[in-house]
């Protein structure tokens, strides 16, 4: 099945090895052994490419390469490789923790084992943008980290995992009744809201800053959470079927816990999958969801898990059944919603299934 291969190159393999000849080195120690350092892209998986335009490989790729190696709390060595795929730097014996961080902005200054894992990486790090301006979905940032003694010609084995996860939807189609059976969706949007604008490098506690609060609210990192849709009708027999996969950074706060959180004033939250729509009559015209204020662009909101990193969470197909909501952030509470969950061994998260609203 794809989906079992969404993270197969998720636990990319670094490997640390020691070296007296090898040349290369930027910093150190003036005597000591050398270790080398390299990274498997996960190119080789034989994964299949995405929709909309993302490839697998993309999600995997390696654009830079920084490399430390601390004694203790302090840093005894620091290696930008760039591009590179393998690093070469000089430690000294003993138990050393060697950190490797993938595509992430320079971390030159960093002087503590303890600064590092404290420093704040911004959802934003994850698009990389040209000299155009174009934006790109190829640069995932990526941390692993091994405490290890190194002796000479030995090596430290080091996985390295994207900070962000995966959510995805393939289908949207829909399940009519009665008089509504010649009803319509107008897909206008999907994307995620209430997500995690920054996240510590080690990946611990509360998110530190959070973007699309209650909405589509951050334009900025739309190349991450939000695709447009047009043209897309979902009737009866006639399903939308196209794969949308977004990347937001860990939340530790579900949604789908029994005192879910949806007032209306913005608090920490659960993050969400939205789908934006109109409901259209058997005769074209867009339905009215209030009358007060003619509001007839209404929202499939569907609660997640609590997001982990590296994890691709899942959602094979939402069936709508009814009006959306006027709102984003707070679930359409229908009685009817069938949600089913599995868990993989191979970093997949969690299978929402099929959710019907």
């Amino acid at each position: 099945m794809k989906k079992l291969f969404l993270f197969a190159a998720g636990a990319l393999c670094l490997a640390v090895a020691c070296n007296k000849n090898e040349s290369g080195v930027v910093e150190g120690p003036e005597k000591g052994i050398e270790i080398k350092v390299s990274i498997n892209d996960g190119s080789e998986s034989g994964a299949p490419t995405r929709a909309l335009g993302t490839t697998y490989a993309d999600e995997s790729k390696v654009n830079s390469l920084q490399v430390f190696v601390f004694n203790g709390d302090d840093r005894e060595a620091y290696r930008d490789a760039g591009a590179a795929m393998q690093a070469l730097i000089p430690a000294t014996a003993g138990e050393r923790t060697v950190w490797a961080v993938v595509n992430a902005p320079n971390l030159s200054d960093v002087m503590k084992l303890s600064d590092l894992r404290a420093a704040v990486s911004n959802l934003s790090d994850n698009i990389r943008t040209d000299d155009q301006g174009a934006k790109f979905i190829d640069s995932f940032v990526m941390t692993g980290s091994k405490t290890q003694e190194l002796v000479d010609g030995g090596n430290v084995p080091i996985s390295v995992k994207r900070i962000v996860a995966r959510a995805s939807i393939a289908k949207i189609s829909s399940d009519f009744k009665d008089y509504r059976e010649n009803y319509q969706v107008n897909v206008k949007g999907i994307y995620l809201i209430n997500v995690a604008g920054g996240s510590r490098y080690d990946v611990g506690g509360e998110p530190e800053s959070w973007v699309n609060k209650l909405g589509h609210a951050d334009a900025s990192h739309d190349a991450l959470l939000y695709d447009a849709i047009s043209d897309v009708i979902v009737k009866n027999g006639s399903p939308y079927e196209n794969e949308h996969a977004f990347y937001p950074y860990p939340n530790i706060h579900p949604t789908s816990t029994e005192t879910p959180t949806y007032e209306d004033e913005w608090n920490p939250r659960g993050t969400m999958l939205v789908i934006e729509a109109e409901m259209l009559d058997g005769e074209g015209n867009a339905i009215k969801l209030n009358e007060t204020t003619g509001q007839t662009v209404g929202y499939y909101p569907i609660s997640l898990p609590a997001i982990e990193r590296n994890k691709t969470y899942i959602i094979d197909e939402v069936c709508i059944t009814r009006l959306p909501g006027e709102v984003p952030y707070r679930p359409i509470e229908t009685g009817e919603s069938q949600v089913t969950i599995t868990v993989d061994e191979w970093e997949l998260g969690l299978n929402l299934g099929t959710v019907r609203i």
